[in-house]
């Protein structure tokens, strides 16, 4: 069996080789965005989804366009990576994590989204005046690990353009994977708002370890976060919105407290990942 993960360029290859059964797992990229490049591209997409012998996508929205390219309808299947409950969980200690990064007494909103500009970062950066006009003690805590050194610039000439004080604002490049549930329990809330996604792996380690998530309103977010219930959808490239939505979960502490334990009880249900792994697992077996 040849299981690519992703089209481009795993796919494509794949296709080429004329290797079956090949199992493709699309991510939202591939689909939401690289097709729409050139006419060479979608081309390419719309071959490698109909020669494959099955297609995976994490979430509905990136299936829907799978099929719009040509992967057949009974040759798709939603399926999640999953993440690690072992590891991202509830019960971290971050303490100490906190203290060391001068966070004891802040309230923390943590965003892992890569430092680029479909991320919109700066939209976060431009809701930061707002917030603290109304919580002194927030601190926004930015990991990447994918820097584009042109949107690198803006951020922080928006940073200063906006006066935001240095220790309101925190940057951190890299971080060892296996220390990822340490940020995530250490956070309030965990802030995603790009233009275009999938189902984010990080927003459900975010939720699976108590962080109340804010996301833009993409059709991806919208099948695992539902407005008000356990979390907030808030327009893209809207910091006033971004900015009302962290100021409401800060002084409603009760609320923060249902959607925490609802998403804990979501993740467990829908994002485990033993249970996925043993469906690929089961899968591969039947293809054999």
């Amino acid at each position: 069996i040849l299981h690519s993960l992703s089209i481009r360029p795993c796919g494509w290859l794949a296709t080429f080789s004329a290797f079956h059964p090949h199992i493709l797992s699309v991510m939202g990229s591939d689909i939401l965005i690289n097709p729409h490049i050139s006419v060479f591209r979608k081309y390419l997409t719309s071959l490698t989804l109909k020669k494959a012998d099955l297609v995976t996508a994490e979430s509905k929205t990136v299936l829907k366009q799978a099929t719009k390219f040509g992967a057949l309808g009974m040759n798709i299947l939603l399926w999640q990576w999953g993440i690690n409950l072992n590891e991202f969980n509830s019960y971290i200690d971050s303490f100490s994590l906190k203290k060391e990064l001068g966070l004891d007494d802040c309230f923390v909103i943590l965003s892992t989204r890569n430092f680029k500009s479909i991320y919109n970062i700066d939209t976060i950066i431009k809701s930061i005046p707002i917030v603290l006009s109304r919580i002194p003690n927030a601190c926004f805590l930015f990991k990447g690990y994918k820097w584009d050194n042109e949107y690198k610039k803006k951020l922080f000439d928006l940073i200063n353009t906006l006066e935001i004080p240095n220790c309101r604002v925190r940057f951190i490049d890299y971080v060892e994977y296996e220390k990822m549930p340490l940020f995530y329990s250490l956070a309030d809330i965990f802030v995603s708002v790009p233009s275009s996604d999938s189902l984010s792996v990080s927003l459900l380690e975010a939720m699976a370890c108590g962080a109340v998530p804010i996301v833009s309103d993409l059709p991806a977010n919208r099948e695992v976060i539902t407005n008000g219930k356990n979390g907030y959808i808030v327009p893209v490239h809207d910091e006033d919105a971004l900015a009302e939505a962290i100021i409401y979960l800060y002084y409603d502490k009760e609320i923060r407290i249902s959607m925490r334990r609802k998403n804990l009880e979501f993740v467990a249900e829908y994002a485990d990942e033993k249970k996925h792994l043993a469906r690929m697992e089961d899968i591969y077996y039947k293809m054999s």
